[in-house]
């Protein structure tokens, strides 16, 4: 059996999500920066990813390396993991 639940709800732009440009394409994506809101003195916060979780659909061929810019700031993708239900996570790192 397929999984047929609509993902839309979850990656709408006046709830949940935001947009941002995967390599120069803009898309809804639901952005995490645990280590930036974790904040100073908890530990292992450090070596938290920041993430985004978007719809398999959104995410690009070969999507290891190529740039993404959430709220003004660059980023380049490091890791993707679908999670089998159409969604996948994207790990960021901060681009030099």
């Amino acid at each position: 059996m397929a999984f047929t639940e609509t993902l839309s709800p979850f990656f709408d732009a006046d709830d949940f999500a935001e947009s941002v440009v995967i390599d120069g394409v803009s898309v809804s994506a639901i952005f995490d920066n645990a280590w930036a809101q974790a904040g100073i003195g908890v530990v292992g916060a450090a070596t938290a990813d920041p993430v985004l979780t978007l719809p398999d659909a959104s995410v690009p061929l070969e999507p290891e390396g190529k740039p993404v810019v959430v709220r003004g700031v660059a980023y380049r993708i490091v890791r993707v993991e679908p999670d089998g239900t159409g969604v996948s996570t994207l790990f960021l790192q901060r681009a030099a």
